[in-house]
């Protein structure tokens, strides 16, 4: 989620997050969970906001489930490393399939 870095916005997600886990009955794990702020933003206010939050606070990710958090402006760059990484993943599957005996697939 992006927003602002405000204390009454960090409220409004708590509370969103709390409807969330009402209304489907999952529970979002914050042990798991992490805020990231800006530059910009001064460490001690994300740290605050993280707090309010109920979430841990770091500086930044570099990487989240494999794919950059940033991307900047050269997006067409980032999308093609990620096809290009899917694509060859993709090969190495059929490759490691059809040696097994399994079925190919397209």
């Amino acid at each position: 989620m992006f927003t602002k870095a405000l204390r009454d916005e960090c409220h409004t997600i708590h509370h969103i997050l709390d409807m969330y886990d009402w209304a489907s009955g999952q529970v979002v794990n914050f042990k798991k969970s992490a805020l990231c702020v800006s530059r910009l933003v001064p460490m001690v206010v994300g740290a605050k906001l993280a707090w309010i939050v109920g979430v841990n606070f770091v500086r930044c990710h570099e990487r989240h489930l494999g794919l950059p958090s940033f991307t900047g402006r050269n997006k067409k760059q980032v999308f093609v490393n990620i096809k290009n990484r899917t694509w060859n993943r993709l090969k190495v599957g059929k490759f490691v399939s059809s040696h097994l005996g399994a079925k190919r697939f397209c």
